[in-house]
């Protein structure tokens, strides 16, 4: 999923202004590992906050995010698949950036100092959904992405099971429905797509076509299979790390789950407050 439409898709308590040397007060307390590395392993976030928020102290876990302008089938499938267990939950996390000029891109960037124990998953790549070339070279010829993803099961399940997947679709209703999507199912939306005309009819026919030899291939007995199978984190090159162990360099997408201090880049690095620039030269190295 592209960065931006994660920065609209989190639902919930928005970050609240704290004042500045209560926020440096609670780093020092909960973020003295992380603080150490801070200034090799920097981690931003860009949003679109009222002016009047530059420093915050704020607890993902006091929102739900949903992937938004997609669905949202891969986010059940981390939150809750065994493999993905130790892992932060996408829905309770806030996605954030190693690379400063892809949070700039999305806002005003503000610096994120996770604390020590929380949990940070890291992307092999600088976006989630470029992230799963293992799993999405096996499961079809023609996904792309982790968007492509969902779009294949959204029409596994229109037009080959009859079925409308919703918006409030459980874990377990997704799985059950994910099981009946196999290579029988991919060939009868290709036979489907056969009868009509247009580019994105034959596009569709050749993309369940190899969906279908694909299963085949790996031996593959459902959609949900194919995930369980290829769609872990160890085989996908994700890694797992905690405020306290964040070593990351290079251009990550990275979300975070758990309490995490939130500090404007402007006012760290503008000398217009005392106590910010104290600190930046303390622990970032100004």
């Amino acid at each position: 999923m592209r960065f931006k439409q994660f920065l609209l898709s989190e639902q919930g308590q928005a970050p609240t202004e704290t004042d500045p040397s209560e926020v440096l007060a609670w780093c020092e307390q909960h973020c003295s590992k992380y603080l150490q590395r801070a200034a090799e392993f920097p981690i931003y976030r860009g949003m679109n906050l009222p002016n009047d928020i530059n420093t915050s102290i704020y607890n993902t876990n006091s929102f739900t995010r949903k992937s938004a302008n997609t669905y949202n089938y891969y986010t059940l499938l981390f939150d809750n698949h065994p493999s993905w267990k130790d892992y932060p939950k996408r829905s309770k996390s806030m996605i954030c950036t190693t690379e400063y000029s892809t949070a700039d891109g999305y806002g005003n960037v503000f610096i994120v100092i996770p604390s020590d124990k929380a949990k940070i998953g890291v992307c092999p790549a600088n976006d989630l959904w470029n992230s799963f070339d293992h799993f999405l070279n096996n499961f079809s010829d023609d996904a792309g992405d982790m968007d492509e993803f969902n779009v294949i099961i959204h029409l596994l399940a229109k037009r080959g099971l009859n079925k409308d997947l919703g918006d409030d679709i459980t874990y377990g209703e997704l799985v059950s429905v994910m099981k009946k999507m196999t290579a029988e199912v991919a060939l009868m939306i290709a036979d489907k797509y056969k009868d009509e005309g247009g580019f994105d009819a034959q596009f569709n026919r050749r993309r369940f076509s190899a969906l279908a030899n694909n299963f085949e291939r790996h031996g593959f007995s459902s959609a949900f299979d194919a995930f369980e199978k290829e769609g872990g984190p160890s085989k996908n090159a994700f890694a797992l790390r905690t405020g306290a162990t964040f070593d990351v360099e290079g251009n990550h997408e990275v979300w975070i789950q758990g309490e995490i201090a939130l500090i404007s880049h402007d006012d760290l690095y503008n000398n217009k407050i005392p106590e910010l620039a104290d600190f930046a030269k303390k622990y970032l190295k100004v």
